[in-house]
């Protein structure tokens, strides 16, 4: 009986100043949620890293002691002010600009105003929390355009960050996110979100990754192994099933001119690179069209994708689609020896 009435005075909502406490909690148990959960991934993935080292007891202590830390700071600068501030319009009879539903009022609205202004001009909170996203859409096949289920797509965030007053900077891995296709082909990947301390920052989608074994990958791979004979083929496939991409070069400026640019083989890759990268926005839906990859060295190349997030502890974020190109790559090189012994 007293957890509910206790539950009941939590939600209970009388005004405009309970209506945004009450939102303010909700908001707060979502984010406890959603990164105590991302901490057990990551402690999981620490102790599997450990074990499949052999004769190794070694916990990485710098990576542990640093992320805690991390963490100690974003909860000490979100929950604790959040708590005082509750606890103050809470207690009864407190002189505080908080009491007054207008300044209250005013108080949120600033709070808003600001957060808008900060996430307008590097995508953060208060120049502290940085979010981007969430992604989705839909992976068909680009010959049939019928979906593709079950492809992998995951999304890796860098900060892009400057050094002023000095013309200097860098980028800097953000975070890592992964789903899987639906029977319909339709994906949902979600919010990139962490906290970064330097307000000189920007965070930035660097690609959203897609793979599925038998097809290229996204952002397009094969086209690194063509042969002249392969450019030659794909080069008239393509001209002739997307004229409208000679229609849309020929009306911007470029040093190659658009009867070199579609009849040379050399510029066959850049235009297969044009049609088939799509250029993702979190705000409309993404269509991702995957072509077939036919020979064993365009699957090993489509198979070749690479993560910022897969050189530390990171990776258990996108571990699926990681861990599923391990084995696609273990078994075409596999496939490699077999086809190199039988020929011997």
């Amino acid at each position: 009986m007293k957890f509910r009435e206790f539950v009941r005075n939590q939600i209970k909502i009388r005004n405009f100043k309970d209506l945004c406490i009450v939102f303010l909690k909700l908001a707060v148990i979502y984010f406890i949620f959603i990164e105590v959960y991302d901490d057990l991934l990551y402690l999981m993935c620490i102790m599997e890293n450990v074990k499949s080292k052999i004769n190794s007891r070694v916990i990485p202590a710098i990576p542990l002691f640093f992320y805690f830390i991390k963490r100690a700071i974003i909860f000490g600068l979100i929950l604790i002010p959040i708590y005082r501030v509750l606890k103050h319009i809470k207690k009864k009879g407190a002189v505080s600009v908080f009491e007054s539903k207008v300044t209250f009022r005013k108080a949120v609205k600033f709070l808003i105003v600001l957060s808008v202004i900060t996430y307008w001009i590097n995508g953060s909170i208060l120049f502290v929390f940085f979010w981007d996203g969430p992604y989705w859409g839909r992976v068909v096949d680009a010959d049939t355009g019928k979906p593709i289920a079950g492809a992998s797509v995951a999304g890796e965030w860098m900060f892009d960050y400057v050094i002023p007053p000095f013309p200097a900077g860098g980028e800097e891995f953000a975070d890592a996110r992964e789903t899987v296709t639906g029977k319909s082909g339709y994906f949902y990947v979600p919010m990139a979100r962490t906290a970064w301390f330097w307000p000189f920052s920007r965070i930035v989608l660097d690609d959203l990754y897609v793979y599925k074994p038998g097809y290229d990958s996204h952002p397009p791979r094969m086209d690194n192994v063509w042969s002249e004979d392969d450019k030659r083929k794909w080069l008239a496939k393509l001209t002739k099933q997307y004229p409208e991409i000679r229609k849309k070069y020929s009306k911007e400026y470029h040093s190659i001119k658009p009867k070199e640019y579609f009849s040379d083989t050399r510029y066959a890759p850049s235009i297969y690179g044009r049609i088939f990268r799509a250029d993702c926005k979190f705000y409309k839906p993404c269509i991702i069209k995957l072509n077939k990859a036919l020979s064993i060295k365009e699957q090993r190349e489509a198979a070749s994708i690479s993560f910022s997030a897969d050189n530390g502890f990171e990776g258990y974020k996108i571990k699926k689609i990681i861990e599923l190109l391990r084995l696609a790559n273990k078994d075409l090189n596999n496939f490699k020896k077999d086809k190199y012994q039988s020929t011997r």
